[in-house]
This record gives C-alpha cells, sequence and structure tokens, in this order.
C-alpha cells in the first residue's frame, strides 16, 4: 500500500463511508426482529477489510459509514424509539469498529507475513472465528441490557456470530486479497467487465426467478462457480466482492426469504447463501493461489532478466564512479552516498521504500524514496535510540514496534498516517576505521507477499563490501584534496608577502568570480574551476625578481617585459600539478585582452579562453577597488566607467555588460564596506 496524501486520503474516506452506507442498509434487509442482527452482515467484513488494508487511515470513513447507515435503518426503516435508537446505532456502530481494530491489532501480532497459502488460510481462519466470538460477546450483552431480557441472549449471539463470521470471511478476505495481487493484474476494459457482470445478473435472474424451468437454484447453482473462477484470472480480486454484493441484493429482490414464514426459515436460507458465496470465495482463493504461483515463475524470470540488466548498469556506473574516485575529483562525502543509493535502488528492484543518511550523533536523511524527507528527518531527534549502526546487512522483521518504540505512540500515530507501514527492513552502514558515518534501509511494505530472504543479505553484504570500499577510497581522496588545498592556499599566503602591494587580492578574485560566475549560468565544475584559477592567477609572480615586484617608483621597459612574464611563469607551474594542470590556460591568458592587445600571446576575441575573459574582468576590478603603487583606489563610479569604455577593448563586451549590472545592483557592496571605498 502506497503513502496516503491529504487529498486521496480524503476522496478515499467519501468512497468508503458511501459504500459501507449502502451495505449496512443491504444487510438491514436481512434483520431477525427481535434479536436486532442479521446472519447475512457484510457491513463488518467491509469495515475489517478496508481497516486492515489501510492500516486505520480510513477509520473517519468507516465510522461515518456505520453510523450514518445505522441511524437510517433504525430510525428511518424500523421506526425505533429515540433512545432505543441511539442506543443501537452508537452501540452497533462502536462495536464493529471494534471488531475492526481487533482483527487489525491480532493480525499484526500473529500474522507477521501476508502470503497467501493453506496454512495462512487456516491462520485467517481462526482469527476470523475470534473476532466474531469478540463482537457476538459484546452484542449480546448490549441487547440483553437494553431490553432486560436475558432469554434471547444465546439466540443473539449464534446469529449475531454467524453474520460477522461470513461477514469477514466473505468480504474483508477479498478485499485483503485485493491489496495484495491486484496490482499485479492488467485491468479489462470498461466493456467488457460491463457484459460480465450483465451476464451473471441475467443467470441469477433466472434462477432465482425460475425463468427457465431447466435452470433452477437446486440444481444449477455451481454454473456460477465459472464465474469465481474467471474473476482471479481475467478481473482484479475486489470483483468478487462486487459478485457477492450483487448475487445478496438481488437474492432479497427476488428469492424466497420476503415468503419466510418464520425467522428460523429466514435464517436457514440466509445460511445457505453465506456457505454458498464462502464456497465461490474459497474458489477464487484456489485458483488465485494457482494463477498467482504460475505467473510468480513467469514474473520472476522477468525481474531475473531486469535485475541482469540493472546489474550490468550498476556495473558500468560503478566503474565509472572509480574512474572518479580515482581522478581526485573528490565531492561531499554525502554526494557519494546518495550517488551510491541511487545505484542500490536501480539494482534491488525487491525493494518498496528506502531511506539513505548520513550519522553524526543521530541519522540525518539526505535521500529518500517513498518518504517525506523533509517530514522524516524533523522527526531525527526522535531516533537517537533507533539502532542504525550494523557491521553487516541487518534485518530487522519488526520495524513497525522498533519505531514505535523510538518515536513513542503519540508521535508514532501521526507518523504512521504520513509514511509507509513496513513489514521488514534490510539496513547497511557505510563505516571506516573510526565508527559508522552512514548508511541506508531498504524496506519491503506491510502488504507485500515477500519477504527478505538470505540470498538477498548476501547480495546487500556484496554490495555494502563494495560501497564501503568506494567510501574508503573517496574518504581518503577527499583528505587529499583537502591537503592540495591547504599548500595551494599556503603558497598564495607566501605570495602575499611576497607581493606587498597586493595582499588578499588572489583570495578577492576567487571569491568574486565564484559568486560572479553564477550569474554566467556557469556549472558547478566551472565554478569550481574558476576559484581556484582566481586563487592561482597570480602564482607566477614568484619568478619575478622581488624587488620589481615590489618597486615603488616607475618599471622600466625591460623590467615591465619581465611582469608580463608572470602568466606564463603561473602556466609553467600549473602544468606540473595534475589536479590544476587544466587550469594552467586560465591563468596564462588573464592579461589578454579582448581587441588582441594583451599579453602574453596576443590573442583576442574568442580564441582566450572563457573562463579567462572573466577571470581579466574580476581581477580588473579588484585591482581598481584597491590601492595600488601607481593609483589610490577608485570610486564605484569610476569603476563603471572604466568598465564602459573598455568593452570590447580590454574586456569580453557581454562579461563587462553583466559586471556592471552586478556592481549596480550592490553585489560588491561588502566590498566597499570592509575595504572603505
Amino acid at each position: 500500500m502506497k503513502k496516503f496524501d491529504i487529498v486521496s486520503n480524503f476522496s478515499k474516506n467519501i468512497f468508503v463511508a458511501i459504500l459501507l452506507f449502502i451495505v449496512v442498509i443491504i444487510g438491514s434487509l436481512f434483520f431477525i426482529h427481535g434479536y436486532e442482527v442479521s446472519v447475512l452482515w457484510p457491513a463488518t467484513g467491509f469495515s475489517v477489510g478496508f481497516y486492515l488494508i489501510s492500516n486505520r487511515k480510513l477509520l473517519p470513513g468507516i465510522a461515518l459509514g456505520l453510523f450514518v447507515g445505522n441511524l437510517v435503518m433504525r430510525f428511518i426503516i424500523f421506526d425505533y424509539s429515540f433512545v432505543d435508537g441511539i442506543v443501537l446505532v452508537i452501540g452497533f456502530s462502536f462495536l464493529t469498529l471494534l471488531e475492526a481494530e481487533f482483527f487489525y491489532s491480532i493480525k499484526r501480532i500473529f500474522i507477521a507475513d501476508n502470503k497467501m497459502d493453506i496454512y495462512a488460510i487456516g491462520k485467517y481462519l481462526g482469527l476470523t472465528i475470534v473476532t466474531a466470538l469478540v463482537g457476538s460477546v459484546f452484542s449480546s450483552i448490549l441487547i440483553s441490557v437494553l431490553y432486560n431480557d436475558i432469554s434471547s441472549i444465546s439466540t443473539t449471539f449464534i446469529n449475531w456470530f454467524i453474520g460477522d463470521f461470513f461477514g469477514i470471511a466473505i468480504f474483508a478476505s477479498s478485499i485483503h486479497l485485493s491489496s495484495l495481487y491486484d496490482k499485479l493484474y492488467i485491468r479489462r476494459n470498461a466493456y467488457f467487465g460491463s457484459m460480465f457482470v450483465v451476464i451473471y445478473i441475467s443467470l441469477i435472474y433466472f434462477m432465482l426467478t425460475d425463468s427457465m424451468p431447466f435452470f433452477v437454484s437446486n440444481s444449477h447453482s455451481y454454473i456460477f462457480s465459472l464465474f469465481f473462477i474467471i474473476v482471479p484470472i481475467v478481473f482484479n480480486f475486489r470483483m468478487t466482492s462486487i459478485l457477492s454484493l450483487i448475487y445478496i441484493t438481488m437474492f432479497y429482490i427476488f428469492g424466497e426469504c420476503t415468503n419466510c414464514g418464520s425467522d428460523g426459515s429466514l435464517i436457514y436460507l440466509l445460511l445457505n447463501v453465506n456457505v454458498f458465496l464462502s464456497t465461490m470465495l474459497l474458489i477464487s482463493i484456489v485458483v488465485k493461489i494457482f494463477f498467482v504461483n504460475h505467473e510468480s515463475l513467469n514474473t520472476e524470470l522477468q525481474l531475473k532478466n531486469i535485475q541482469l540488466e540493472n546489474l550490468i548498469n550498476s556495473t558500468n556506473e560503478l566503474l565509472s564512479m572509480s574512474d572518479e574516485i580515482v581522478s581526485l575529483k573528490a565531492k561531499r562525502e554525502d554526494e557519494y552516498i546518495k550517488k551510491i543509493f541511487r545505484l542500490a535502488l536501480k539494482l534491488f528492484t525487491k525493494i518498496d521504500y528506502a531511506t539513505c543518511y548520513i550519522y553524526d550523533k543521530k541519522p540525518v536523511f539526505i535521500d529518500a524514496f517513498g518518504y517525506d524527507l523533509e517530514y522524516i528527518n524533523s522527526l531525527s531527534d526522535n531516533f537517537k535510540t533507533f539502532n542504525y549502526k550494523f557491521e553487516k546487512p541487518y534485518l530487522r522483521k519488526n520495524s513497525e514496534k522498533e519505531m514505535e518504540l523510538s518515536l513513542g505512540k503519540k508521535i508514532y500515530e501521526d507518523y504512521s498516517q504520513r509514511s509507509p507501514v513496513i513489514k521488514e527492513s534490510i539496513f547497511i552502514s557505510v563505516f571506516l576505521k573510526n565508527g559508522i558515518v552512514g548508511g541506508m534501509s531498504f524496506d519491503l511494505d506491510y502488504y507485500n507477499p515477500k519477504g527478505f530472504t538470505n540470498s538477498d543479505l548476501s547480495q546487500f553484504d556484496s554490495f555494502q563490501k563494495l560501497m564501503n570500499s568506494f567510501y574508503t577510497i573517496n574518504a581518503l581522496n577527499i583528505k587529499a584534496n583537502n591537503l592540495k588545498n591547504d599548500i595551494v592556499l599556503a603558497l598564495i599566503k607566501t605570495l602575499d608577502l611576497y607581493d606587498k602591494y597586493t595582499k588578499g587580492h588572489s583570495e578577492d578574485v576567487a571569491y568574486i568570480s565564484r559568486d560572479f560566475g553564477k550569474r554566467l549560468n556557469l556549472n558547478s565544475d566551472e565554478l569550481h574551476d574558476l576559484f581556484w584559477a582566481g586563487i592561482v592567477h597570480d602564482i607566477g609572480k614568484v619568478g619575478v625578481k622581488e624587488e620589481i615586484v615590489n618597486k615603488t617608483t616607475r618599471l622600466t621597459a625591460d623590467e615591465y617585459e619581465e611582469i608580463k612574464m608572470h602568466p606564463i611563469y603561473g602556466f609553467n607551474v600549473l602544468e606540473q600539478i595534475d589536479d590544476l594542470n587544466h587550469i594552467g590556460k586560465v591563468v596564462r591568458h588573464h592579461h589578454e585582452r579582448f581587441d588582441g592587445d594583451g599579453y602574453p600571446d596576443h590573442i583576442k576575441g574568442e580564441e582566450i579562453p572563457y573562463l579567462a575573459r572573466v577571470i581579466t574582468v574580476v581581477d580588473s576590478v579588484s585591482s581598481m577597488i584597491t590601492d595600488r603603487i601607481y593609483r589610490p583606489k577608485l570610486k564605484k563610479e569610476e569603476v563603471l566607467k572604466e568598465l564602459k569604455v573598455n568593452k570590447g577593448l580590454q574586456f569580453d563586451p557581454d562579461i563587462a555588460e553583466e559586471m556592471i549590472k552586478y556592481i549596480k545592483e550592490g553585489k560588491l557592496d561588502h566590498f566597499y564596506l570592509t575595504k572603505d571605498i
């Protein structure tokens, strides 16, 4: 069962309320006066069925339908006195809800899985008997107290038990099986289904009215078994409930019950109807089990092919990821965990829901499949006691119980309304030598008939080992990358000491370039390269004599030629560093001019790398807003004027125009404030 959203939950409750109202009215047609019950009572079956498959989410609709249906039955159809009617309306509505809650709670404790076989049928039959007994006891007590008549308690008990037992056995079973298996089959078109129902109704009419002498109920009712054999093969299983309701309604209209001479005769007839419909349902269930097993073999073969294809694709993605790791393009740790998580979703097609998290005293969820990520993160403080740390894949078969203990009853009630109901979960962890750093959970829906197997655990174990190997390599690369960054930044700090008049200039260019680059719609890799190009753009100055770099008077022609060599020196340095050599050309050409009069290679226009053209503009702006040996810092208006004058000459006109807008919008105000410009 998928997660209910607000709109669908409301509409489903309205639908269920209307359906329960109709079902209560149909049941009232077979009411046995004096005992306040009916031995043909589908309302209990529908209530238990909807309550079960919705995990209580349809409780409002069930309660509304029962209450309104009982209200109409007691006061309009049967004209009860006000006091008796209100007591019976409230009492029987509450009692039906009590039976639904009882069945739901006991099933969760004693019937953990949803497999449908002969053994499972036996367990459901036992639970149906116990639930009907509970309802019978309370109903008998209620009637006896209300009418002060102990003599009718045994009859009320027996009749209520029969009505509830067959109601649950026929209708709750149909609804429950529908939730398990309907999604496996293709729905037929409406015309085909309509014709099927019309033929079914026609045959019931002929049988009950004896319109055809050769077709009578006593000797030809077996023909209807054909319909209940066809249903699980061709239609969704919910069709069994529809056929049963149609039969009951037509039995009342055309059958013999309206001519019964006594309640005993009516009970006998209705008991036959219950047995008949139960037999038909049992036929459908047996056919469904056989058909599902047959289809499962074909589906399993198809899934194996899909899994093999996914395995090949995932392996290719893992190999691609390994190339990325080996190339030292390290990213944040959580990005790698999310990427591996998405691969797992492709690889393990059996799962219904999943979460991915990093762990720092409590889980922080970074990705999810089938969950509201924002909502489950809002509960993260409550997950502190929930065990997420496993060195090997761990199978948890009581996830809902542990979740309830961890969250507390009140929070869990809200959680269960907004999140899937889980049957089983497998947890795998991402860890280094110093402990768990994150992990993933893969969940099966409560109504998924399949469970995790030892083979699944083995596959997850292999996946976890591979995942942790990648993560360890990535962590080492991040550490190496951070060390590289520290070395480069230390070198730039050394340059600040070497060039006394440009202290902090490289960092200014780097940070302004990265922020400005977002305006130019650069991608994350380009922004990364732009930032580091800004950091190291003047690194070649270490190859120029210190006295020239820091000279306070006008440079000679030879000294200026020496200064013009610093882009080449920087390029030569970066060519030797594997992880920075791709930005060497940006550094080499950051003093080129758009009109071709720059240096060192005198290239122009789009021959100049785009990132180099960006650095040229930002480098010039940074220089203009700071004091230099040869001039004082410029005012904002002067900076804008320089940019306008040199558009298409020194600067790429498009980039210069964007910088003018950038400055006018106040994006550099923090520099003016902190540097007193």
